[in-house]
């Protein structure tokens, strides 16, 4: 049996400017508004963050922007500048492999995983 530890998040290291956000919520906070700049790493940084979520307490958890084709592109299909996808940052160990593509849901946008959670895109 594999016990290997996984770390979330996983393969990704917030720049300093956004440690504040994982300070945050490790703080207890629960809800917040966070603005700012275009190209800044938002996205990254609140996918990441929302996996991370996934394996702390079982639920859906769904993240939406303004249409369904600007999440597709946004966050389902996005590459950094490093070439690694969006979908690379979710180990592969904490995914539900029967469900889905080995976890993925491409029609749906839907990550499955083991302990029962679903990551949406709305």
């Amino acid at each position: 049996m594999n016990n290997k530890i996984i770390t979330l998040p996983y393969g990704y290291e917030p720049f300093s400017y956004q440690v504040e956000v994982f300070d945050a919520l490790r703080n207890g906070f629960r809800r917040g508004i966070y603005i700012n700049h275009r190209r800044y790493g938002k996205d990254l940084l609140f996918f990441n963050i929302a996996i991370k979520e996934t394996q702390q307490k079982v639920a859906l958890y769904q993240y939406y922007l303004p249409t369904y084709g600007e999440c597709r592109r946004a966050i389902w299909e996005m590459i950094t500048e490093d070439g690694k996808r969006f979908l690379d940052y979710v180990p592969k160990e904490i995914l539900d492999r029967k469900k889905g593509n080995k976890g993925f849901d491409n029609t749906r946008m839907t990550i499955y995983f083991k302990n029962g959670s679903m990551f949406r895109l709305m």
